[in-house]
């Protein structure tokens, strides 16, 4: 469930003092645009494997974003990830400047259109970034629910976050009065930490998937704008592959 308060929308657990609105993710135009994306995802490896029948050159990122993010996909489709719809917002966001830009790359305006080029790859570099805050988010607020409160993860994190805490309200003091605090306020776990009603297999994928796209995608701009020299064995661009000359007789 996606739980809102105020403004911020939260997909983990609220406080139960704090009144809020529930709305459930699988219906409405929530649950049809989320449908949606999971269907998308077979098109896209259609798309590979097109390429690959016609012998074009297919980067490795290429073809492990796709498929990897549609096994992501099928398989939390099946499981609890509220998170998803982030996922989801964010890829329909960035794939429609893409798609667009690709679009009118086709009309003939590919030298017109260039200087945008970095921008679009900008914005997939910030999505898988912004992907792997929102996983490893939930991640901690899963573990760190009041229902793990028995736990070796959850007692060790405390006694960090406790001494963090404290530490930081100390810092503060000394900047804003130049003393250290005569009295730092008890940390309490519960209330930072309500809880997540999602799947820990899917995030510990989801960290997995994101944490990989944020290496490809980052070297994919670096290859492409800050370092323009001829990678041959590039894992992120495709390079067509030079057949061998046949010697004179």
């Amino acid at each position: 469930l996606i739980e809102e308060r105020h403004l911020p929308v939260k997909w983990v657990r609220s406080p139960p003092d704090v009144v809020r609105e529930i709305t459930s993710l699988y219906d409405g135009s929530a649950g049809f645009s989320v449908a949606l994306f999971m269907y998308l995802k077979t098109p896209e490896l259609l798309d590979t494997l097109f390429l690959v029948l016609q012998r074009k050159p297919v980067s490795f990122l290429h073809w492990y974003h796709h498929i990897v993010t549609a096994i992501y996909v099928w398989l939390s489709s099946y499981m609890p990830m509220p998170s998803g719809i982030v996922f989801c917002a964010m890829n329909y966001f960035v794939h429609s400047f893409m798609y667009f830009y690709y679009f009118l790359v086709m009309m003939g305006l590919r030298k017109s259109i260039r200087p945008f080029a970095p921008v679009i790859t900008l914005l997939q570099v910030l999505q898988m970034f912004i992907g792997m805050y929102v996983t490893v988010y939930t991640y901690f607020q899963y573990w760190l629910g009041p229902e793990h409160c028995n736990t070796l993860f959850f007692k060790l994190s405390e006694v960090v976050l406790s001494n963090a805490y404290y530490a930081y309200c100390n810092a503060k003091s000394v900047v804003t009065t130049g003393a250290r605090a005569s009295r730092v306020p008890a940390f309490d776990m519960s209330d930072r930490f309500w809880g997540c009603d999602s799947d820990p297999t899917c995030m510990r994928m989801g960290m997995l998937m994101y944490g990989s796209y944020c290496v490809l995608f980052a070297v994919l701009f670096k290859e492409l704008y800050l370092d323009k020299r001829v990678h041959e064995n590039s894992l992120v661009l495709a390079r067509k592959v030079q057949q061998a000359k046949p010697k004179a007789a």
